[in-house]
């Protein structure tokens, strides 16, 4: 049996090694490294026929996430903070981006070639101190100047301005 001294003392282990979130992290960090480019290579090329011998094929390569960021009202990009995000009822999300090469194929020759780099095709919710996030590696005076506590641990999401948390579970 093991003693309750023993149990609080890994628990105190666990929160101090990177504390409740690191899970959350983790998980997070992992998708976008990881999970976004293999469910982009699953299906990389698409075809759409256009006549019996000629056809499109589109190519889609190099997924990437950007940092945060909003299009402000004339139309410039302007990083964005989670603080901001909350004061201002916005999600804090960011692109994810694709490189696209379109072939014309006629009678089994490429035609005509185009590629397209660092094209957007979604946007996803980024989580607070994520890689990802605008927190990410800064010091704790650039973290208090953007309106952020540094006690926050992060592992949440900023949607429409309120902070929501997935919840993990375990089923036998």
């Amino acid at each position: 049996m093991v003693s309750e001294s023993h149990v609080f003392n890994l628990m105190k282990q666990y929160y101090d090694g990177g504390g409740i979130a690191q899970l959350q992290f983790d998980s997070f960090n992992n998708f976008l490294i990881n999970g976004l480019s293999s469910i982009i290579n699953e299906e990389p090329t698409i075809t759409v026929e256009i006549s019996k011998n000629r056809h499109y094929n589109v190519h889609f390569t190099d997924v990437t996430v950007d940092k945060p960021y909003l299009i402000e009202q004339d139309r410039t990009p302007s990083p964005i903070t989670p603080a901001a995000c909350r004061l201002r009822d916005l999600t804090y999300d960011a692109p994810v981006c694709v490189n696209i090469r379109e072939e014309l194929i006629e009678n089994g020759e490429i035609i005509e070639t185009k590629s397209h780099v660092k094209i957007p095709i979604a946007r996803i919710p980024i989580m607070v101190r994520s890689i990802k996030c605008a927190l990410h590696g800064k010091s704790e005076s650039s973290i208090i100047k953007s309106g952020e506590c540094i006690r926050d641990p992060g592992g949440y999401f900023i949607i429409k301005g309120k902070e929501r948390v997935l919840i993990t579970q375990e089923r036998a």
